[in-house]
């Protein structure tokens, strides 16, 4: 899992452990080699703004899915990786 660990039960959870459920559904893995000085807004920025060019235009039967977040996975208060929502244009979820 991208997101974290899955688990069957939430039975037995510490209660400082936060619990989560993600919706469903195909994401494009944006991620970043981390080196001391990264900005961790680059993949922010990819996510936002450069999705068409990087991913949508050499796929174009995938589309953003707007029904859904794009989701943010972060690694000692740099973000690691973001997830963006898309979708089959045919509207069928994979």
């Amino acid at each position: 899992s991208g997101f974290g660990s899955r688990v069957s039960s939430l039975e037995g959870l510490p209660d400082c452990v936060e619990r989560i459920t993600l919706p469903g559904g195909m994401y494009v893995h944006v991620t970043q080699r981390e080196f001391n000085g990264d900005n961790p807004s680059l993949p922010y920025d990819v996510a936002f703004n450069h999705m068409d060019r990087l991913y949508f235009a050499e796929h174009p039967e995938y589309e953003f899915d707007d029904s859904r977040k794009v989701i943010a996975r972060f690694r000692q208060a740099n973000c690691a990786s973001v997830f963006v929502p898309v979708r089959h244009r045919g509207g069928e979820q994979l």
